[in-house]
Order: C-alpha cells, then structure tokens, then sequence
C-alpha cells in the first residue's frame, strides 16, 4: 500500500514538474514576445503565429497571448473587424491583471471596432481605457488612445475635442520622448487650428514643425506642406507660389504629393493650366479615391465655372453636393457621441435639423406642386389656344376651297360623277362652316375639318376619273408622256380652267409650281409659247 501511494506521488510530481517546465517556457516565450513588440512588430507576429494556442491551458496567458497577437497584428497592419481574438483578453482582464493590460485589452477591442467602422463602439472602449491612463506610466499607450479619441472626434467633425485629445497625446508622447510620434502630433494640431481658424496658434505649431525638420520623414514632410499650403491659404495668399515651389521640391516623389491641396493652391493663384495637372496628377495616383472625393469635384466645378464650360461645372458640383451629402448621412448615421450630455445635445441637433428639414421639404414641396398646377394650366391653356388656331387656319382653309370649289361647279365641266363628288365636298365644306358661325368649336369638329382638308388627294383623284371616263385620249397621251398619277391629276385642274395660283392655293402644296415646272418639262411645252393651262386646254379640245 505504501509502495502503491508513493509510486502515485512520483508520477503526480512529474506531471506537475512537467507541466510547471511547460508554463515556465511560454512565460518566458511571451516575455521575449512583449519585449521586442513595439520595435519589432514583424518579428513578433512571426513567433506568435509559430505557438500553438491550443496548447495554452492557463486563463492567465491565454488572455496575454490574444492581447499580444492583436497588438502584433496591428504593427503589422493587419486589420480586424472581429473581436474573435482579442476578446479572451478583454474578458480576463475584465476582473483580472494589472492596469496596463486592462488599458491595453480595452484599446484594441476598440481598434477592432474602429476597422470595422463602428466609432460609437470604439469610442466607448476607447474612454473605457482611458480611465486606467492615470494607474500606469505607460506614456506611449496613453498617447496613442488620445490619438485614436482624436481620429474619431475628428471624423464626426467635433473639433474642439478632437484637438483637446491631440493635446493629450502631444503630451504623453512627448514625455514618452517619441520623436516621430510628436511629430504627428503637431501636424494633427495644426490641422486642427487651421480648421478652427486658430491661425495664431496653427503658425506656433508650424513653427515648431520646422525645428524637427531633418527629422521628418517624406509622408510627414508631404502633410507639413498641406497644413502650410491651407494655412497660408487663409493668412498670406501672396507666399503660396513659393511654398508650392519648395513644396515641389522637397518632396520629389510625386506620388506621394498631395495633389488635391496642390490644386487648390494653384487655382486660389488663378494658375489654372496647372490646377488642372495638379487635378490629373490627384486623379492617377489616387484613382480608386477620386471619383469618391467631393473636393476633387467642388475644385473641378469651380475651373470649369471659370473656363466657361458651365454644363460641366453644373455636372461636378451635383457631384460634389451628393458625395458631401453621403459623407455628412453617414456620419449622423453612426450616433458616436458618448456622454449622456454629448447624446443629447446630438439627439437635439437632430430633431431640430430634422423639424428644418421637414418644414424646408414640405416648402419645397408645395412650391414644386403649385409650379406644376401653374405650369399645367399654363400648358393647357397654349394648348387650347394652339388648337383652336389650327381651327381658325383650317377654316379659312375651307372657306377658300369652297370657293373654288363653287366656281368650278359653275363651269359645269365636269362629268355627272365628278360632279356629284365635287357636290357632295361642297355638301360638307358648307356643313363645317354653318357650324362655326353657330361657335359650337369642339375637338370633334376641328378632326372632321382636318380629315376632310387631308382628302383633297381622293377629289383630285376622282377628277381624274372622270376625265377618265369623259376623255379617255387625253388622260392616255398624258401618261405615255411619262406623267405620274398626281401629275395627271394636276393637269385634269389646269384643263377644266383653273389658273397655277388657283390650284396651289387649293391643294396648299409647297412643291406644287416644282410639280408644274415638271409637268411643262415632260410635255416639251416650250417656255415662250403660252401658259400650261392654255397649252392643256388646247390638248384637251385635240383629243375630243
């Protein structure tokens, strides 16, 4: 029994001894990890993507190893938009740990929030960590929490407390003594005077820039150059030449220029050929963004205005007002301010601006319906007026055949059929006048008198008919002379009396004297022997 239990206690020993040697070496292994993490980003990811996680029992550094890789995968900008890793960090931490891994768990659950474009989250998690700032002289980190507050407060466009966080991290990463770091810090500052119209303190900030100059890489250098550009801009417009000349040439890698302050600059200068290179230059290196930019379009909008191409400035600037409009829904869409005062002093805003907009729409609205009533009206009324003068026209019209239609009956030339076709037109030329005396104008007349001024062709047509019919020889000479229907026709009128004026007046008929010029050329009626209609007259009597 002895033996049994002390042989029990050897192997419960090893195990122990084993296990205790296990978790002593992934201690020390993440140790080594968090040494080298903010130097060497690469290198540490490499070892933690080489450990097997599933083989990490302990709560403790399960919860270190996933804060680890989510710091190592953000060096490595790597974004993730799924706490799935951070997450057992957050957890543990939650009750457990130092204050710097709490400070720390809470960032990066942030940060994945903010690659998954959820700021009302991140920001949450982001002032979460910043309570621990206080427990910890973890400089650096404070600093970049306050720069991530920045960013996001920046990007609803709250400015004065994306610059008071800027301060922050100013201050922390200067007391980290992190020189890039500060670096940014001041450009980030100085955007913000310069949006905030603090030119006196965006120029001490410039100023300070330019005593970190050797020290500055070409990305820092190139957003120097922007804030100077937008600064001088709006404090000494006269410098911008030279400031665009030394930008240019400290920094010659052009894409990495910032085209579309370089633009800006340039058409502010009425440089306007190279406003438009600038635009061009912005448009090939930045393809994908440009199309998305409403500045490119507001720039693009005003140089088109100037050159006088004012359909394309139309064009650019719906552009740009739809590209702002999106920017500016997307960002009241996402409800990022945190405190109980910023929600409501939002929540404020908006019903205010929703109760403007709604009694803007409803203006809108009824202006657009009662320019619609006023314009219907107006177009119905021309359109009324059109008709009833298409009326009037074609009345006179049938006053003026019924003319000439009574003068030819009198004649008395035509055969019975012709006659009694030529009578029963008169019949109802005389029927549509009798109804415009008695001023009975209605749609259903002005159609009867449009079809009946459409059918001069069929009384032509029977005219020809009957001369068919009373005088056979002269229809047939008339077509061996290669004459066409209409054209015989034509001639059957000039036969029977009426003068050139007369039938172009009845048929109303631009080509007509082109017709008749046709009709003299086929019959080879010289043009000094006498008029067509005598000429026809004369045939007519030949082939009787």
């Amino acid at each position: 029994m002895d033996r049994r239990f002390t042989g029990i206690m050897l192997i419960f020993m090893v195990i122990l001894t084993s296990c205790s040697r296990t978790d002593t070496q992934l201690k020390g292994q993440l140790d080594l990890i968090e040494s080298i993490i903010e130097k060497d980003g690469e290198q540490a990811y490499k070892m933690l993507k080489g450990m097997n996680r599933d083989s990490i029992s302990s709560k403790s550094e399960y919860a270190r190893y996933s804060l680890l890789m989510s710091m190592a995968m953000d060096k490595n900008y790597i974004d993730i938009t799924s706490d799935s890793i951070i997450a057992p960090a957050v957890e543990y931490y939650r009750k457990h740990g130092s204050n710097d891994h709490k400070m720390k768990a809470l960032y990066y659950r942030g940060v994945v929030e903010r690659n998954a474009g959820n700021n009302e989250s991140a920001l949450e998690y982001f002032v979460k960590a910043e309570q621990y700032v206080p427990k910890t002289e973890d400089y650096l980190f404070a600093g970049r929490i306050y720069s991530a507050k920045q960013q996001i407060y920046r990007a609803i466009y709250d400015l004065p407390k994306s610059l008071t966080a800027q301060k922050l991290a100013y201050k922390n990463f200067s007391l980290a003594k992190d020189t890039s770091r500060i670096i940014n810090s001041l450009i980030n500052t100085t955007s913000l005077y310069i949006s905030l119209n603090q030119l006196d303190s965006a120029k001490y900030t410039l100023d300070t820039l330019k005593t970190y100059w050797k020290k500055l890489d070409l990305v820092q250098k190139n957003l120097f150059y922007s804030n100077l550009l937008i600064f001088t801009k709006k404090h000494n417009k006269k410098n911008l030449n030279y400031i665009l000349s030394s930008y240019l040439k400290d920094v010659p890698e052009k894409e990495s220029i910032n085209w579309i302050i370089v633009a800006d600059s340039y058409f502010e200068c009425n440089n306007i050929d190279s406003t438009l290179y600038s635009l061009s230059k912005y448009k090939e290196y930045h393809s994908s963004t440009a199309n998305k930019d409403p500045v490119y379009f507001h720039i693009l909008s005003c140089i088109e205005k100037e050159s006088g191409r004012y359909q394309r400035a139309y064009d650019a600037l719906s552009k740009y007002i739809n590209l702002t409009n999106q920017q500016n829904y997307k960002i009241l869409s996402q409800d990022t301010k945190f405190t109980e005062e910023r929600v409501s002093t939002l929540m404020q805003e908006q019903r205010e601006k929703y109760i403007r907009d709604v009694l803007i729409l409803c203006i809108i609205i009824l202006s657009l319906i009662f320019y619609l009533v006023i314009n219907n009206l107006k177009a119905k009324n021309l359109k009324l007026q059109e008709a009833k003068n298409r009326y009037i026209l074609l009345y006179n019209s049938a006053k003026e055949e019924l003319s000439l239609l009574s003068e030819l009956r009198t004649r008395n030339v035509l055969s019975k059929s012709g006659m009694e076709q030529l009578n029963e037109r008169i019949g109802v030329l005389n029927k549509f006048i009798a109804s415009h005396i008695s001023q009975s104008y209605s749609q259903k007349a002005e159609t009867e008198i449009a079809n009946l001024m459409k059918d001069r062709e069929k009384f032509i047509h029977s005219t020809v008919l009957s001369f068919e019919v009373s005088n056979h020889q002269f229809i047939q000479r008339l077509l061996v002379c290669g004459l066409s229907e209409w054209e015989v026709g034509i001639c059957c009128l000039y036969a029977i009396g009426l003068r050139g004026k007369d039938i172009a007046s009845y048929l109303q008929d631009k080509s007509f004297y082109k017709t008749s010029s046709n009709i003299r050329t086929k019959l080879n009626i010289p043009k000094n022997d006498s008029t067509i209609n005598i000429y026809l007259t004369r045939m007519m009597e030949e082939c009787k």
